[in-house]
């Protein structure tokens, strides 16, 4: 709330999650385009500085912080996550925007995302044709076998995770819903075939809810909204034509 920018700011790592960036080859974790280059360039990285500060191996955080009480007991993914968030915005040294991080657990290696959006997709915003350079990135959060090795984190990761946030299955457990200050269990599931356990969790990980879920707009040009909004005699969705959703600050607000 009074924010002029939104940040992922869960708590616990999501694993196997990653940004699939549709309308180029480039990987989010590769360094975001500066100066005279092609915005899709780059990737969503951290770029090159004076001093390097992404990609660092985990060997090279915890010589780097050796000397911080604070850091020094904490596991790979928290360090990383602390690393990422250490870094303030040169223009506002009072504000709370802090970087996001992916930490990839096959080299060791910690990434801060100089862009931390999570998607951007429909006829609106972004163009798939990926042979303009100059275009809007067209990406999405995915849950899939080449981000499995990656955890993505916030600046908002509890120190104690790996106790709190279940990595794997938990057996014999029921979720529940909070209703009046009582904890009770979800009254309907769904069930839905997974030949792997990575299926699943794809599965699982798109039904989840969104965060701003009345923003986002049908997959229709300006104008089919249009035509489809004449024959449907829909005003609303004539006047999302020429005030599209999101516009007037509506994103910044749940």
């Amino acid at each position: 709330k009074h924010k002029t920018y939104r940040l992922p700011a869960g708590q616990c790592p999501v694993f196997g999650k990653g940004i699939t960036i549709v309308n180029s080859t480039k990987s989010f974790l590769d360094p975001v385009a500066t100066g005279e280059n092609k915005i899709k360039s780059g990737g969503f990285a951290s770029p090159e500085a004076t001093e390097k500060i992404s990609p660092l191996s985990i060997d090279v955080l915890r010589s780097q912080y050796k000397d911080v009480q604070e850091l020094r007991g904490l596991n790979d993914i928290s360090l990383c996550a602390k690393h990422a968030s250490s870094f303030r915005l040169s223009s506002d040294a009072n504000s709370e925007y802090r970087h996001s991080a992916v930490y990839d657990t096959n080299n060791n290696m910690c990434y801060i995302l100089y862009i931390s959006a999570q998607e951007n997709m429909g006829p609106r915003y972004c163009d798939k044709n990926a042979s303009n350079e100059d275009t809007m990135f067209c990406f999405k959060p995915e849950k899939s076998e080449k981000f499995q090795s990656l955890a993505y984190l916030s600046k908002n990761l509890r120190n104690d995770w790996e106790e709190y946030c279940p990595r794997k299955n938990l057996g014999n457990s029921k979720f529940g819903l909070w209703v009046d200050g009582n904890c009770e269990e979800i009254p309907t599931t769904v069930s839905f075939e997974a030949e792997s356990l990575l299926e699943c969790n794809q599965i699982v990980f798109e039904a989840s809810p969104s965060d701003q879920p009345k923003i986002y707009e049908e997959e229709l040009s300006d104008y089919e909204k249009l035509i489809k909004g004449a024959k449907d005699n829909n005003a609303e969705m004539i006047g999302n034509v020429f005030f599209p959703k999101g516009a007037f600050k509506t994103d910044k607000y749940k």
